[in-house]
């Protein structure tokens, strides 16, 4: 894949345009050592037009069997590494956002897939009678497991079990216990929190309102089968 083993970062020179580009994790003479598309670099070219000898030079670079363009050893991109993180932080919420509908439109499929045609229309009508609470409980709990229909979903979208504990011991200098691995409680609430968004949104959306419930259904059914995971 294109770029795949290099990190996407906003670049550009002292007075030009920001623009998108892959930095290799070196430099030349200070300079980040960084590729680009064809088509940043034709955004390059016709910035620079009026001056002739650079555009002829720019358009003469030629892309490497990766696909890009190396500006590695003569060329001065500066790295923007603000515009990077900002960036970057758009791509995750962007990723955590798609997951998390995604996690919520398979646990709808499979959820009617469990129950009867007569169970999901009594779910829909028992959850449309408690409008009050649409987050706190759900009727489906009235018919299955739907915490292991939930795990048999988090595990088709995320591609692995869901964790929610992980082992502690006390802290005498805090005063309280603390996880033994940083990093397992860090992916048991991530793991908590895919689960109960997913679980907000399908209740909210999905499992309440009776005559919208199996519009949406068909939907994240055929959502489903385009994902690319």
């Amino acid at each position: 894949m294109t770029g795949a083993s290099l990190r996407p970062v906003k670049w550009h020179f002292d007075d030009s345009p920001i623009w998108d580009g892959f930095a290799h994790g070196t430099t030349w003479n200070g300079w980040a050592d960084i590729s680009i598309t064809p088509a940043v670099q034709t955004e390059v070219a016709i910035w620079l037009d009026g001056e002739s000898d650079s555009v002829d030079e720019w358009r003469a670079l030629q892309p490497g069997p990766d696909g890009l363009v190396d500006l590695s050893g003569g060329h001065t991109p500066n790295i923007d590494e603000d515009a990077t993180a900002c960036a970057a932080l758009g791509r995750a919420l962007e990723l955590l956002t798609g997951l998390v509908a995604s996690l919520s439109a398979r646990f709808v499929e499979r959820l009617k897939e469990t129950l009867t045609t007569e169970q999901w229309a009594e779910m829909l009508r028992r959850n449309a009678e408690a409008w009050d609470s649409p987050f706190d409980t759900c009727a489906s709990h009235d018919f299955c497991d739907s915490n292991m229909v939930m795990a048999a979903a988090f595990l088709d979208v995320v591609g692995h079990e869901p964790s929610g504990s992980y082992e502690t011991h006390y802290d005498p200098a805090k005063g309280y216990h603390v996880a033994d691995d940083p990093a397992e409680e860090a992916r048991a609430d991530a793991n908590m929190w895919f689960w109960n968004e997913a679980w907000c949104i399908a209740k909210g959306d999905h499992l309440m309102d009776i005559q919208l419930a199996d519009r949406l259904e068909a939907e994240a059914h055929a959502a489903w089968k385009i994902l690319p995971w």
